[in-house]
């Protein structure tokens, strides 16, 4: 099994390289992968209407696209996305009864995909998109006695906020700022054009600029438990 520097899972087709896109880049000539797990879609960018297994295989291979440019294995899991899964709205807490069995099968997937990995990345949950905050709690529960678990600030929905912050009193968190060519990830956001409207990219911009104080920077937590 090869071993890894970066194994990012991303709640959806995008997630990664909208987040940790500039890192991504960074590494490209180090091994990575990009777990995706939300893969099954029909949501898209105000101007694109496609059915779903359209939609689905054009949102895949804009992932396979830049899986290709920074030389990263990509792994699609193949859940359905929230609203095919009976979600009305995607701003709500996780059913519980509802996703079980997709989260004790995810779980079950992650655990050896990040198996061996020396960082893992999992999304902080920022915004409430159900999703994302499904992943978040995966890579909790994963998480345990491992040191070399990060978490992620999700974007485009941090943009909106100024201080996120990781909440647990189990575990300590600690800040790290990666610099980053912000034209290199732009140029990886740009290839989502099923997703893509002018305020995603405008808001990645700024937002890399302000948590780096100045110069271009992503920002994730390193988890360790107390």
């Amino acid at each position: 099994m090869p071993t890894y520097k970066n194994v990012i899972v991303s709640p959806h087709l995008d997630d990664a390289y909208f987040s940790l896109g500039g890192m991504l880049y960074n590494d490209r000539h180090e091994r990575q992968k990009v777990v995706d797990v939300f893969t099954v879609s029909e949501h898209e960018a105000d101007d694109f209407t496609r059915g779903r297994h359209e939609t689905t295989r054009a949102r895949k291979a804009e992932e396979m696209i830049n899986g290709r440019i920074i030389g990263a294995d990509t792994v699609f899991l193949d859940e359905l996305d929230a609203p095919l899964r009976g979600y009305q709205r995607v701003k709500v807490a996780p059913n519980a009864k509802r996703d079980r069995a997709m989260i004790a099968r995810v779980e079950k997937r992650l655990a050896n995909e990040i198996k061996g990995c020396k960082r893992v990345f999992f999304p902080l949950g920022i915004g409430g998109h159900v999703d994302h905050r499904i992943v978040h709690r995966m890579g909790m529960r994963l998480l345990g006695n491992n040191k070399n678990f990060y978490f992620y600030e999700d974007l485009p929905y941090a943009v909106r906020y100024a201080r996120p912050r990781f909440d647990s009193s189990e575990y300590r968190a600690r800040k790290e700022l990666m610099p980053i060519q912000i034209f290199d990830k732009l140029s990886l956001a740009n290839t989502y054009e099923t997703q893509m409207i002018p305020r995603i990219p405008l808001g990645i911009f700024a937002h890399s600029l302000r948590v780096g104080r100045g110069k271009f920077c992503e920002r994730v937590w390193h988890v360790v438990r107390v």
